[in-house]
Order: structure tokens, then C-alpha cells, then sequence
């Protein structure tokens, strides 16, 4: 299955997938709607093909588990972990917070040298998580 043949689709019943923001080597990450709640949500999937090494699979449900503990202005909030079948596919996912903006490093591409006000925020903030 491809990423982008997600689009649309219904997850788990809950989360209809809106449109792609990322994708990594493991997995892509989505812009969904929360059915219940109609609230977007950022949407983490492992990419099929990974599905078959359990290795994967644990090592993403740790990482849902130990940001799932997390809570911290600075931290994105982790509110589901699923698994889930589209098709003939089964899939592996994480609930997240949608924030939207911009990343750092999109803002280091707009402004190759930053304030040091600003600099000196960014790396608190960071060190605050």
C-alpha cells in the first residue's frame, strides 16, 4: 500500500485521513479528522511492508507508550495507539496532536540568520521538553 492511497480512507472506524504532512523510512504521518470530535489530529502510520517484523511493531509501541507519559506544554500530546486493517493491510498507528506552523527548519530556510533573542528561546524551549 502506498502512503498516498491512504488518503481518505477510514482508520480504525475513528480517524478519516485528510492529507499527507511527512513521510520517514518506517512510516508517514497524516492530517486526520477525529469522527467523534471532528478536531484534526496528526496521524503516524508504519508503512505496511513493516507490518511482518515484529521488531518494528514493538519498537513503534514503545515509542507510543513512552510519549503516551509524556506531558509538557512543550511536548505533543499522544492520544491513541491502534492497530488497524485496510483492505488486506494491517497497520500500526499513533494519535498526536495536530499543531499547526512551521517547522525550525523551514524557519532557518526563510532567514539564514536568526536573531539571537530568538535563538535563545528556541534552544529554552527545547531544553524545557
Amino acid at each position: 500500500m502506498h502512503p498516498a492511497s491512504l488518503i481518505g480512507q477510514v482508520l480504525d472506524q475513528k480517524y478519516r485521513i485528510e492529507s499527507q504532512l511527512g513521510q520517514g523510512g518506517m512510516g508517514a504521518v497524516y492530517v486526520a479528522t477525529h469522527l467523534g470530535t471532528k478536531r484534526p489530529v496528526a496521524l503516524k502510520v508504519i508503512i505496511p511492508q513493516y507490518m511482518a517484523y515484529s521488531e518494528f511493531v514493538e519498537r513503534f509501541r514503545r515509542e507510543a507508550e513512552a510519549a503516551g507519559r509524556l506531558c509538557h506544554p512543550n511536548v505533543v500530546n499522544v492520544t491513541d495507539f491502534g492497530f488497524a486493517t485496510l483492505g488486506t493491510d494491517k497497520l500500526a498507528y499513533l494519535v498526536m496532536e495536530y499543531l499547526s506552523g512551521s517547522t525550525l527548519g523551514s524557519l532557518l530556510k526563510e532567514n539564514k540568520k536568526l536573531p539571537l533573542d530568538l535563538i535563545v528561546d528556541i534552544v529554552e524551549q527545547i531544553c524545557l521538553a
